[in-house]
């Protein structure tokens, strides 16, 4: 069967079988379910379950703070810029293209465990074959993934992460701003791409 997947030249395979594909599409769509509970009549009720996850009588708009559990320190190629505590808040960084490259620092209450949104996306990354000795660690690698990678850097960047930590970075940040360099090195035709 002939494939009609953009290769590499001189690079390992990294196109993805269908099987992969639609595996990485039901991961996505299993985060966007945990992480995003639906709002109806004004309590937030469970996407699995349709019960309230929270007091129906709190106010609404009223949220809870998320804690603080990253810090996220970045530089550009000849000095640091600044530290963000969110993903969305260094891509939306107006000096964003300055940024070469992220480091990850935990700095949560407590050991370093794992949500379990976190925890399954490193599972994306092992149901793919990454040999995982450490989660906390190849989380924090999969995070720091999703910042940004310098373009005179990224295709080594991502042959050193490999297919299975850059599928894994997709499935934590389909909208990165990197996407799309992301599923070209990964052979992904983003027109193919399942809905989540």
């Amino acid at each position: 069967m002939r494939s009609n997947r953009r290769r590499h030249a001189a690079t390992p395979d990294r196109t993805m079988d269908r099987r992969s594909f639609l595996r990485l599409g039901v991961a996505v769509a299993a985060l966007g379910a945990i992480g995003a509970p639906a709002v109806a009549s004004g309590a937030v009720q469970s996407m699995f379950t349709g019960e309230p996850v929270v007091d129906p009588s709190a106010a609404v708009g009223e949220s809870l703070p998320e804690p603080l559990r990253y810090l996220f320190r970045c530089s550009s190629l000849d000095r640091p810029l600044r530290d963000f505590t969110r993903l969305d808040a260094v891509w939306a960084y107006t000096g964003y293209l300055r940024i070469a490259s992220c480091q990850v620092e935990y700095i949560g209450d407590g050991p370093h465990e794992l949500t379990l949104e976190e925890d399954a996306v490193v599972q994306v990354a092992e149901d793919l074959g990454e040999v995982v000795t450490d989660r906390t660690a190849t989380y924090m690698t999969i995070l720091a993934a999703c910042t940004r990678i310098h373009p005179s850097v990224l295709d080594e960047t991502l042959n050193g992460l490999g297919v299975p930590l850059v599928t894994a970075a997709l499935a934590l940040a389909p909208q990165a701003p990197q996407v799309k360099q992301f599923q070209a090195w990964l052979g992904i035709d983003p027109a193919e791409e399942p809905a989540p």
